[in-house]
């Protein structure tokens, strides 16, 4: 971690460099995105995901985060009520945008269902 800059050793004393805070930070960040993905799209019970969330922050990389942080409408906090730290997108002031997902419990059967990406390419899905 000294190598990468994330921690500078001192005497009997570590402690984080201004790299490591952002890049815990950021580790953070994916965790509660990972959180709020299960909850609120996948309609996950929040006493179930840590574990879960706990792999995914590993698949989710820079830019991800991003384009998870729009998906989900910029979520604020955790689904256990923690505060998000913002990304850089968020901290520039970047455009709010409607909120595009629903959790899979309110797509009803037997109906015709749209999906958009991030992009806002619109693809049909049937159940």
């Amino acid at each position: 971690m000294v190598k990468f800059n994330f921690i500078s050793v001192s005497e009997n004393q570590s402690s984080l460099t201004e790299t490591g805070k952002s890049e815990a930070e950021n580790v953070v960040r994916r965790h509660m995105f990972a959180e709020r993905l299960l909850v609120d799209i996948l309609d996950a019970e929040p006493e179930l995901v840590e574990e879960a969330a706990c792999k995914l922050e590993h698949a989710i990389r820079r830019g991800i985060d991003d384009n998870i942080c729009i998906l989900l409408d910029h979520p604020r906090v955790c689904p256990h009520g923690k505060s998000i730290p913002k990304g850089r997108g968020c901290r520039k002031g970047s455009i709010k945008t409607a909120k595009v997902g629903l959790p899979l419990s309110q797509i009803g059967p037997r109906r015709q269902n749209c999906i958009y990406s991030l992009k806002g390419k619109r693809q049909a899905s049937k159940n």
